[in-house]
């Protein structure tokens, strides 16, 4: 049933400590009352996705980026493990590197106010 496969994924795509509060449940449970509200995105649309990311590699590229850059990324990722976050750091010389602690894949739910405040003075003191 599309309410299980949501909390299945995500039980992938929040941290631990998200899913096991209350206010992330409640999130959660806000997020798939609103997902009954629009159509279901069709399993082959994720796998699609998932093909694109398999095949897309971009780190030999990563040195041409001058633009100032900062990677935000939570330690609890269990998608895009956090240690891609240091890759990312390291291979765009003079980025900033931002760590959300306890906060997974969704971390902009997770972590709503630091998720806003890092990029937001990360930009201002960029200009």
């Amino acid at each position: 049933p599309p309410e299980e496969a949501a909390r299945l994924a995500f039980s992938a795509a929040c941290g631990t400590a998200f899913l096991n509060s209350k206010h992330g449940q409640d999130v959660l449970n806000q997020a798939i009352a609103e997902m009954a509200n629009y159509p279901m995105t069709p399993m082959h649309t994720f796998l699609r996705q998932f093909e694109a990311i398999q095949g897309f590699d971009s780190y030999d590229k990563l040195g041409q980026i001058k633009a100032p850059t900062m990677v935000i990324h939570g330690d609890d990722d269990k998608i895009v493990p956090h240690p891609n976050a240091e890759i990312l750091h390291n291979g765009i010389a003079g980025s900033k590197l931002h760590i959300l602690k306890g906060a997974g894949h969704m971390f902009f739910w997770e972590a709503p106010e630091e998720s806003v405040r890092v990029p937001a003075d990360f930009i201002a003191s960029a200009k």
